[in-house]
């Protein structure tokens, strides 16, 4: 058990740590302050200081694993100083590269959380050709730059996009060939994970949303993918080997195309009526909520024990207000949305490091990343998380109202409509 002083020491560098992670990890080095690092610096080094006025022989071991951890965030933070003053002198050439490379981040980012190490079956395929083109743009824009300003800096970073850029052209060709395989009822009750995939993104983006904050090509996306769903579900139907299910399944895909596109249609038309400086100021708003929430969810608990779907679910929003966001800057500089825009674009980075920690935290621990914890629902969410998982390997495709509605249920009522489902294989009507 760690001693008073231990804990007192830990607290300390933990505080220490988590300001360097606000402040400096994943930022744009040239808008850091250096008189802000060397502030962290020193203060580690007196942690370090009193750590090292208690003989070796009294120390204990987790005095010495603690100092080590401590010597080493010294040498990162003191090796972080040079890299800031070499990007305050590169100045505007930096300040044009580096967007860019936050661009990328972000992706990389995204694709960790939606496509490494999970099955090939149920990944979204549009999702994936989205961040394809991103990193396209994103490629050919950093080229621009160096072209003009040639540095082996951004030369590798731009190799990592291209690494990554191939590596899921590679994958959706697999993912193709694994979604076009099986037989017709396996590729049936893939097809119906597959929609139900596209339903809880439409309830976790749109469902009771401003309007105006919903960005339309997120909505566009979801409805190609449905459309090619329901297509390859007609294509199982003839071939008269089907699963019996999959009949119903089609009728379900048509009525939620039918409402998403009356919903893009009403999206289009508030976008229509009012100016970037309305949108600016209602995406600021939606950023705000969604750091609320992470602070209410996140900020000072236990990384075993927080939902980390939750916290996904949370990047992958605010990184749709990113989006808009960037795009608004890059068509008319709004005071307020380039403000807005770098502390959205800060906090993202921020939230997916604690995303990539909780699962470090998690796995260290001997649990399932993808488990959610007891924040934000307990049983009832492990449950409905169970709930989806029987409905997608079971090709029940559940109504949009009532996929909504599953938010709001407790354990009991979860669990007799998972008993329902198991028994009949069909969602009660």
């Amino acid at each position: 058990m760690a001693t008073p002083l231990t804990q007192s020491l830990q607290s300390e560098f933990d505080a220490i740590n988590s300001e360097y992670n606000d402040h400096f990890a994943g930022q744009n080095r040239a808008t850091r302050e250096l008189a802000k690092l060397d502030s962290l610096v020193s203060r580690i080094k007196s942690v370090l200081a009193r750590i090292d006025a208690i003989p070796a022989m009294a120390r204990g071991a987790e005095l010495d694993s603690l100092r080590s951890d401590i010597e080493e965030q010294r040498k990162l933070f003191e090796a972080e100083r040079p890299q800031i003053e070499r990007a305050k002198k590169l100045g505007p050439v930096l300040e044009r590269f580096a967007p860019l490379a936050t661009a990328a981040n972000a992706t990389f980012a995204r694709y960790a959380r939606h496509f490494a190490g999970q099955s090939r079956d149920t990944r979204d395929l549009d999702l994936l050709d989205d961040m394809i083109d991103e990193l396209t743009r994103t490629e050919r824009e950093m080229g621009e730059v160096i072209s003009r300003t040639p540095s082996d800096d951004f030369r590798n970073d731009r190799k990592i996009v291209q690494d990554n850029l191939e590596m899921y052209k590679g994958e959706r060709e697999q993912i193709v060939k694994t979604q076009t395989s099986g037989s017709p009822e396996a590729r049936a009750e893939r097809l119906a994970s597959l929609a139900n995939n596209q339903f809880e993104n439409y309830r976790q983006h749109f469902a009771g949303q401003n309007r105006l904050t919903r960005r339309p090509q997120l909505l566009q996306r979801m409805i190609k993918s449905l459309e090619r769903a329901q297509s390859q579900m007609r294509e199982v139907d003839k071939s008269q080997h089907g699963a019996d299910f999959n009949k119903g399944n089609i009728d379900i895909v048509e009525q939620n195309l039918a409402m998403y596109r009356a919903e893009l249609a009403e999206i289009r038309k508030v976008k229509e009526t009012n100016s970037l400086d309305d949108l600016a100021g209602n995406l600021g708003d939606s950023a705000n909520q969604l750091f609320a929430q992470y602070r209410e969810n996140f900020a000072g608990k236990n990384r075993t024990t927080v939902d980390l779907a939750l916290l996904g679910r949370i990047c992958d929003q605010l990184y749709e207000i990113f989006r808009q966001m960037r795009d608004i800057d890059r068509t008319k500089k709004v005071e307020m949305n380039t403000k807005n825009l770098e502390i959205v674009t800060d906090q993202l980075a921020l939230f997916g490091r604690e995303f990539d920690e909780i699962v470090k935290a998690r796995q260290a621990a001997g649990l399932p990343a993808s488990t959610s914890g007891a924040t934000g629902g307990g049983d009832a969410s492990a449950l409905r998380e169970q709930l989806l998982a029987v409905c997608a390997a079971r090709g029940v495709i559940i109504p949009a109202d009532q996929r909504a509605a599953l938010a709001n249920r407790d354990a009991t009522a979860i669990q007799d409509l998972l008993n329902y489902v198991r028994r009949t294989g069909a969602w009660p009507a």
